[in-house]
């Protein structure tokens, strides 16, 4: 009875030293995610970007117009991070500069899906811990380029001007957000621009479409 006893004794001992100590806790993910669908097949040549301000409430994440902005870069306004879906991969970037532009990888999304040849979707998910984000809200733009540092690129954006980015899409809740409820301008198709933000001619086309966004959705779970 006295060996059992000892042998209890032990067990309780060692489980009470196995457990987190006292002030340290796990940190939870807060996750938002993103599923966003062109007008033709993702060119794996061109450039997916999510541009996020952190910040919120500010001038808010907007693309570069070469032949209207003097600036070096695909994106200007105010932004924080930036999500890249290029040559069949996604990367997670933290912004160090504006202009110009000079960026840092952080890693991966927390999940991704690669589209497959021919698909039209992508889909990711972000831990906001990762990036930052920490107060009530955060400013979204999504920006499609063929050729980021060219004169002569064609983009899309949100909205029809490319410069609609939604503001302070709030984080201290889990929702659902879409294109046709809480867009001020809902993307429809036949919207690249030029570099001058002048709607491109004679769209839909094989080069024009896989830029166009046609809709999206943002998910927070937090």
């Amino acid at each position: 009875m006295k060996r059992l006893s000892a042998i209890l004794l032990l067990a309780t001992l060692m489980a009470g030293c196995a457990r987190t100590p006292e002030g340290i806790g796990t940190t939870t993910l807060r996750e938002m995610s993103f599923t966003i669908d062109f007008d033709g097949p993702i060119n794996d040549d061109y450039f997916y970007y999510v541009a996020i301000d952190t910040t919120g409430g500010g001038d808010g994440p907007v693309p570069v117009f070469p032949g209207l902005i003097v600036a070096e870069g695909w994106v200007t306004g105010s932004a924080t991070h930036f999500i890249q879906y290029h040559a069949r991969q996604y990367t997670v970037n933290r912004i160090i500069s504006l202009a110009p532009l000079q960026s840092e990888p952080i890693g991966p999304p927390i999940r991704s899906t690669i589209p497959q040849a021919g698909g039209q979707r992508l889909q990711f998910t972000v831990d906001l811990n990762d990036i930052g984000a920490t107060g009530s809200s955060v400013d979204v733009n999504i920006i499609s380029v063929d050729v980021p540092l060219s004169e002569t690129r064609r983009l899309d954006g949100l909205g029809l001007g490319g410069t609609q980015f939604l503001g302070e899409v709030n984080i201290q809740s889990d929702r659902t957000i879409t294109n046709l409820e809480d867009s001020i301008q809902p993307e429809t198709n036949g919207d690249v621009l030029d570099r001058n933000q002048t709607i491109v001619p004679g769209q839909p086309n094989p080069e024009t479409s896989p830029l166009d966004i046609v809709d999206w959705s943002i998910t927070t779970d937090v």
